[in-house]
Formats: structure tokens, sequence, C-alpha cells
């Protein structure tokens, strides 16, 4: 089930908001956590102040959020990954969105910063004012809320 991690760093909070387990290609995809990848998948493909939205060519519709992984959330992961890379973050293009570490920002194998931490930054840089609480996202999936719960980092 989706969780917030919560990490403090030289006494400051920081907030995500994860996947407790894989979702994407090859993974099982539980339902809370492809609502929550779908969430902010949705939300990344928004225009923000500062960047233009992550928009698959072809696309005119933000992802629905459904909680159902298939071939359109596939394909909306794959070109968040590869924008994403396109404009400086080192993630792995792999079509999975990994439960990070407590404490870290990325995989230990891999070496690349976890795209469910790409994705939160994506998201605050379009909703920042509800980064203490996505549950207040227009759109937000309100069945999540009650699998939210609160992972304190390291």
């Amino acid at each position: 089930m989706p969780r917030v991690m919560i990490n403090l760093n030289n006494s400051v909070a920081t907030l995500s908001y994860v996947v407790d387990s894989p979702v994407g290609l090859g993974c099982g995809n539980r339902r809370e956590d492809a609502l929550l990848v779908q969430h902010m998948l949705r939300v990344a493909w928004e225009d923000s102040p500062l960047s233009k939205g992550f928009r698959p060519p072809g696309e005119t519709k933000p992802l629905n959020a459904d909680g159902v992984w298939g071939p359109v959330s596939t394909r909306f992961l794959k070109f968040f990954q590869e924008e994403a890379k396109r404009r400086g973050a080192n993630v792995l293009l792999d079509q999975r969105v990994d439960p990070p570490v407590s404490g870290t920002s990325q995989g230990a194998n891999s070496k690349t910063f976890y795209t469910t931490l790409a994705l939160n930054s994506a998201r605050n840089a379009r909703r920042m004012a509800n980064q203490a609480n996505i549950a207040a996202d227009a759109g937000f999936p309100g069945e999540l809320v009650r699998y939210l719960y609160v992972d304190w980092g390291a």
C-alpha cells in the first residue's frame, strides 16, 4: 500500500508519497500502488510555471487513475522516465516504479534516482501547496486515503 515517507535531513523534514510494492512492467501492480502512480503521472501531465507537462506524443488527455495497470499506464510511465532523464534526473529507464529504501534517494544496485521520487518532484512543481496533504490534490483517488501510512525514514 502507498505510504508517506518522512525523511529528516539536517533537522528538516521532507515528505514523499511512495509505493510499497513495485508498479509497472512485469510487476504485481497492486491496485493501491497503481492508483498512486497513476495519480502522480496525471499530475505530471500538467504544465507548471517552471516546465511543460510530461505528455506522451499522441496522448491528448491525462492518464485515468483507475488502479488497473495496462498498456496506456505503461506508455505514460515510459515517457515520464525518458523525459525526466532528458531533463536531468538520473532515473532508470525500466518502466517500473520501485519502493525506495527509507533514507535513500537511489537504488543500491542501479545507482539511479528512484522514479517514485522523480514523480514527487514533478508533482511538487505543480501542486506544492498540497505537499503536506496529497488528498487535497484535484482528482486524488479518495479511496487511497485509507491506505496511506507514515514511514519515518532515516
